[in-house]
Order: C-alpha cells, then sequence, then structure tokens
C-alpha cells in the first residue's frame, strides 16, 4: 500500500509541475520620455489567475501617462484589456502653448482565439496642439498609438482544460509624438526586436499646407 501511495504522491507532483504557474510581475521599459517623443513598452504574460497592472506617471516629464492592464484568464482562452490615458504637457516647440488637453483612449482588448503570434492596435489618434497666434506651420498635432503583440499557445495535458489557449508573453506599447503641421504622423510600424513602434513620416503632398 505506501509503494501505492508513493506512486500517486509523485503522480500528483508531476501533474502540478506541468501546469503554468502564475505570472510574475511585468517589465516595463521607458524607451523614451522627450518633449517630442513618448514610447513604454510593458512585457508581461498571463497566469493562472486574473490580474490587474497600473502604471503611473513618471513627475517631471513632458508627458503624463497613466494606464492599466487587465490580464483575464478565462476558462477556454486569455484574453488582455489595455486602458490608456496621456496628456502632453511641454511641447517641443517654442510657439506651443501648454499643456496640451488630457486623450483618454478607447480600450485595447484582444482576446486568444488560435495558436501562434499575435498583433492588435487600435486606429492612431490625432489632437491639435494649441499654438500661438501667428504661427505660420499651425496646427500642430500630438499622435497617439497603442497596440500589443505576442504569442498564444495551446496548453494539452496535464493541464486541467487541455486545448485551453493561453498568452504564454505579450508586449504592449504605447508611442505619443508631438510635430509641426508640415511633417505629419500618419502611421506607426513594427520593428525587429527589441519591439518598436516608430512613426513613418511621408513625403509632403503637392498641395500640402494650401
Amino acid at each position: 500500500m505506501a509503494h501505492i501511495n508513493l506512486q500517486l504522491l509523485m503522480i500528483a507532483l508531476v501533474t502540478l509541475t506541468a501546469i503554468p504557474s502564475e505570472a510574475g510581475p511585468i517589465t516595463i521599459r521607458n524607451i523614451s520620455d522627450t518633449q517630442s517623443l513618448f514610447e513604454t513598452d510593458v512585457d508581461g504574460s498571463v497566469g493562472l489567475l486574473n490580474q490587474t497592472h497600473t502604471l503611473v506617471d513618471i513627475p517631471g516629464t513632458p508627458w503624463e501617462s497613466f494606464s492599466t492592464i487587465f490580464e483575464d484568464s478565462g476558462f477556454l482562452a486569455d484574453s488582455i484589456t489595455v486602458n490608456w490615458s496621456i496628456r502632453h504637457l511641454d511641447g517641443p516647440h517654442d510657439e506651443d502653448i501648454d499643456p496640451n488637453v488630457g486623450v483618454d483612449l478607447p480600450p485595447l482588448t484582444f482576446t486568444a482565439t488560435a495558436a501562434g503570434p499575435f498583433f492588435a492596435n487600435l486606429p492612431l489618434v490625432t489632437i491639435l496642439h494649441p499654438t500661438a497666434p501667428g504661427t505660420i506651420d499651425a496646427p500642430h498635432i500630438d499622435d497617439f498609438f497603442l497596440s500589443m503583440l505576442g504569442t498564444v499557445t495551446t496548453l494539452s495535458l496535464p493541464t486541467p482544460v487541455p486545448g485551453r489557449l493561453a498568452i504564454t508573453d505579450y508586449t504592449m506599447a504605447s508611442s505619443g509624438r508631438s510635430t509641426r503641421r508640415a511633417e505629419p504622423c500618419i502611421g506607426f510600424r513594427r520593428m525587429s526586436a527589441p519591439v518598436r513602434l516608430q512613426c513613418l513620416i511621408p513625403q509632403r503632398p503637392p498641395n500640402w499646407g494650401r
């Protein structure tokens, strides 16, 4: 009987170690926080339990940013929802009138539907940055972009729910950019590792500003 109990105990230990553990803390990478550019990446993964991460602003910087990342460990599939609020406090141009109004971006939600890499983003959000009267290249603009990418894995036995879709890693990227009207920012692109999002600056259209 003791031999049988020992076998059962060994099976239980193997089963427990095979189940993914609760995700650890997120990693925050403050890439840029200048008068003209804001970039912050967050790396994480979804664990066995729901978890909310709150990112607070760094005082004394040109941008005021607050965000939350909600990791939902669903029964059949994981999901992530990001909320982001940002305000440009100190513009890069002498003619900028500071601070600009704040922006609450719509929530960005991704729910795992298939195994493999994923990418999700919100449309580019653009607001005007006030300028002094008589500014030739007015209006100035602040652009904001929120995205996430990562990996979805299909869990197999001996997990409690075989076939469950787990978000085993993700990167949330928030970007803000301030420009003059003559150099608009119309989109972003994914960069090679480490993950970055960069503004695409096109050539000026023939009749731009007329």
